[in-house]
């Protein structure tokens, strides 16, 4: 259990989730999650990655999910002609990729950064593939319906990003779901690393508050108004902020019997995925027994166009990266 929370809770407030979720199956009761079952579409068989030229086979019995935070939860679609333009106002600011070696019993966690530029998909007014435009991966989720369609294309950008490996599974929470999960848990105590007090007048350098629900989405959320608006100091605070999670919902499960059914019915309204309540448990279950890896990202320029930031990827380093989780 301690190896899945410091994995999932480090990465993404869908640690909410897997608290649930775990209890929840050990009880036998099924996991309310929107679009549960619905396989991805497109993918293949595939027995080897390539990197410049050369084929790198990969591991047996791999199963692969991808974590995508979101911004927001509103959704825009406009009447183009009588058809919807699938275009949305989310973007996808927190994304994680969890590949699990079952045969090895290894697991890795790999973190993406959401101003990689790599080329991305973008959907028709029909929903339909329309081509690439080469801009931030965060964007792959803003071309589609902010649902399953904006998931998919997510998965597709970030496959192609990791020389088109294969992804099995995708979970989705919006960022919203941050001051949920904080109230239910009681606050969340958290030291401030450095002087905050743009984003709140409380958030001075070494203080230490106990945040309510709005505070914690400022804390994990804000960039553009710090001195600092990088996303990798925003990375930072959100690991941060979710070791301190970590333990606020360790008490929470353990000394309130109805937590989980409390958390499962205020998340059962923020979650998409693809997979079953069976799938999720069997999943859950092998990250809990397995050989969790350090969280690895990979080296990069960040560079500043047109007032938003932009991160080149170091090629050598992002394969690498890919070859120790998938290749043999």
């Amino acid at each position: 259990m301690k190896k899945i929370l410091a994995v999932l809770l480090c990465l993404a407030l869908l640690g909410g989730l897997m608290f649930a979720a775990q209890a929840m199956t050990r009880k036998g009761e099924e996991i309310p999650v929107e679009n549960a079952g619905m396989s991805l579409n497109g993918y293949q068989e595939v027995s080897s990655l390539t990197y410049q030229g050369t084929e790198y086979p990969m591991k047996q019995g791999l199963e692969t999910v991808l974590l995508i935070g979101t911004d927001s939860t509103q959704q825009y679609q406009e009447e183009t002609e009588g058809v919807q333009d699938f275009y949305n106002f989310n973007q996808a600011d927190f994304l994680c990729l969890l590949v699990m070696d079952t045969q090895r019993n290894m697991a890795y966690p790999l973190q993406l950064n959401r101003d990689t530029m790599t080329y991305v998909p973008w959907l028709d007014v029909l929903g339909e593939y329309g081509g690439t435009e080469f801009k931030q991966l965060c964007l792959a989720f803003n071309s589609g319906d902010g649902g399953r369609k904006s998931c998919l294309n997510t998965v597709d950008a970030v496959s192609s990003l990791l020389f088109d490996a294969p992804i099995d599974h995708y979970i989705q929470l919006p960022m919203s779901g941050i001051g949920v999960l904080n109230d239910l848990v009681g606050g969340v105590p958290v030291t401030m690393p450095e002087d905050l007090s743009v984003i709140d007048p409380t958030f001075q350098k070494g203080a230490t508050i106990r945040l309510n629900g709005t505070q914690a989405e400022q804390f994990v959320r804000a960039r553009m108004t710090l001195e600092n608006d990088t996303n990798l100091a925003r990375m930072a605070r959100q690991r941060l902020y979710l070791d301190s999670f970590q333990q606020c919902a360790r008490k929470a499960l353990n000394t309130d019997s109805q937590f989980t059914m409390k958390l499962l019915e205020k998340l059962s309204e923020y979650i998409q995925s693809d997979m079953t309540a069976q799938q999720l448990s069997s999943w859950i279950t092998q990250l809990d027994n397995a050989n969790v890896q350090p969280i690895r990202s990979y080296e990069g320029e960040l560079k500043v166009a047109n007032e938003h930031y932009e991160f080149y990827v170091d090629e050598a380093s992002l394969w690498e990266m890919v070859k120790e989780a998938y290749c043999q």
